[in-house]
């Protein structure tokens, strides 16, 4: 939100983003196997919570934005699939 300083109103104002992909549980568990990784090195590799990758594979949270810019967006793991 953002708020004009001439009326006091505010208003929605459309920003540019990046469209990120939606990774399924099923997706990291791929994404993983295909590295060829036990969860503590995938953690480890993208410096990230073992017990968050576990959630994530079992469904009981999803990534947040920042984990799915850097899964999908590093280099060498290339697009979800």
């Amino acid at each position: 939100m953002i708020k004009r300083a001439d009326t006091g109103l505010r208003t929605e104002t459309a920003l540019p983003c990046r469209i990120v992909d939606n990774p399924a549980a099923g997706r990291i568990v791929a994404l993983r196997k295909r590295m060829k990784l036990s969860r503590q090195k995938f953690a480890a590799r993208f410096e990230l919570e073992v017990r968050a990758i576990q959630d994530w594979e079992q469904g009981r949270r999803i990534p947040d934005w920042a984990a799915r810019v850097l899964l999908t967006g590093n280099g060498s793991v290339g697009p979800w699939t």
